[in-house]
Parts: structure tokens; C-alpha cells; sequence
């Protein structure tokens, strides 16, 4: 069972331009509609045949690095076509969503951290974590919601009991994002830096120690280090202690 933090993201409007295939067979089309969406619910094709959105898939794939992501979208209710044309668009553009697709009007039933939803309709309003509304004002881009996601993805550090961390700081450790964190324990003061596991999953606890070791935030190359993780999420390299006595 993971511990990632799940989210939820809209298909149409979200990642399939279903707009831009609406204007091609509206194009195409000599039948003449109230309404031009009317053809959402008339097409047997537009679902099909819809491209990916810019940016869209790329974001997406960086998602998952972070996060356990599901596709949650609604199906028009008087177009039976496209239930399973959404199910053959997502194992054809996003093969790693198989059986992640979830289809609802009612997107508020559903439990989850976030979603990622251009619209207020269908539940997304109500959506009891956060809804993060893409473009729009707030997050204008696909860019902006990586942005809010991945760049605060050290924000739910946890911190032992009895432990006072007296210096926090977000930084690099070469190419790595990490967490360079001050603290005391009782008399004991030390330092940890503070990896993201998808961010040195390539790295065996070996490898991470060599590194501390050559760095210069040591005060002592040859003291001691340990290297804990408490969670999914994180990994902690554990060094410069010092009995305050």
C-alpha cells in the first residue's frame, strides 16, 4: 500500500482538446447544431479522435513520480460512446493509467488530495481536498500546477518527537532538490539533508554516504552518518552530531 498523496485529474479540457476536435468536425460536418457543443453528444468520433492537450502528458508523467494519479473524468450521459472511447483514448495515449480511469458526475464522492479540473462542474466544486481549478487565473498552466505540486513536495516533512529543528532550508545537493535541516535532540545537536525517494531512487545508501562525505556541509569526514527514511516519501542522511554537555 503506497503512502503517496493521490490526485485526481479531468480528462477533457484538462488533457484531451476536445475543444479542437469539436471545431475540426464542426468543420467536417454539414449537420447544423442549436448549440456548437451539441455535437459532443452527437459525435460518435470526437472522443476518438481528440489530441492531447500541450504540455499535458509530459506534466503528467512527472506527476507520478510524486504522487498515485488517477484519471477522473465525466462521460456525457446521452452519448453511449464515448464511455469506452475514453477508456481506449487513455490505454492508447497513457498506458501507465490501466485501470486508473475512474468515470463519475459525481466527482465529489470521490476521497483524494487533489484534482486537477478546468471546470466547477460534476462534483469538482465540492471535491473535499484541493481543487486545483487549471487555467485559470491561479494556475494558468500545465507549468503552474507542477509548480504548486512537485515544488512544495517537501512540505510534508515529518518531525520526531522531541526534536527541534533550529535551521530548515530548501537547496541542492549537487543536481538533488533536498532539505537542509539544523536540530537538537535532548543535548545532541546534528544535521540532515533531506531527499525526496523518487529523487535518488537511483542511488544505493552507499553511494548517498560517499557523497556526505565529500561535502563540505561535514565538519568531520570520518564522524558518523546514518541514513533513516520514515515514510514513502523521504530520506535522511544524518550527520555532524554533537553533544552539547
Amino acid at each position: 500500500m503506497t503512502e503517496k498523496k493521490v490526485v485526481y485529474i479531468d480528462l477533457d479540457g484538462v488533457i484531451v482538446d476536445l475543444i479542437g476536435q469539436m471545431h475540426i468536425e464542426l468543420a467536417e460536418t454539414s449537420k447544423v447544431y442549436k448549440e456548437k457543443t451539441d455535437i459532443i453528444d452527437d459525435s460518435e468520433t470526437i472522443f476518438i479522435n481528440a489530441k492531447p492537450i500541450a504540455h499535458a502528458l509530459e506534466s503528467i508523467a512527472e506527476l507520478e513520480k510524486y504522487y498515485d494519479v488517477y484519471i477522473l473524468s465525466t462521460a456525457p450521459w446521452h452519448n453511449v460512446h464515448s464511455w469506452s472511447q475514453k477508456r481506449l483514448w487513455v490505454e492508447k495515449y497513457m498506458p501507465t493509467m490501466f485501470k486508473k480511469l475512474i468515470l463519475t458526475h459525481h466527482k465529489e464522492q470521490l476521497i483524494g488530495d487533489y484534482l486537477i479540473d478546468d471546470r466547477l462542474k460534476n462534483g469538482a466544486a465540492e471535491f473535499k481536498g484541493k481543487h486545483i481549478h487549471i487555467f485559470n487565473d491561479e494556475f494558468p498552466t500545465w507549468q503552474s500546477v507542477l509548480d504548486e505540486l512537485i515544488l512544495n513536495k517537501f512540505q510534508n516533512i515529518p518531525n520526531d518527537n522531541g526534536t527541534y529543528v533550529t535551521h530548515n532550508l530548501q537547496t541542492k545537493f549537487g543536481e538533488l532538490d533536498c532539505v537542509y535541516q539544523i536540530w537538537l535532540y535532548g543535548l545532541i545537536q546534528g544535521s540532515s539533508l533531506i531527499f525526496h525517494k523518487n529523487d535518488i531512487k537511483d542511488l544505493t545508501n552507499e553511494e548517498l554516504e560517499n557523497l556526505m562525505r565529500t561535502s563540505p556541509l561535514m565538519t568531520d569526514n570520518t564522524s558518523e552518518i546514518t541514513i533513516s527514511s520514515t515514510s514513502d516519501y523521504y530520506t535522511f542522511i544524518n550527520f555532524n552530531f554533537e553533544c552539547l554537555d
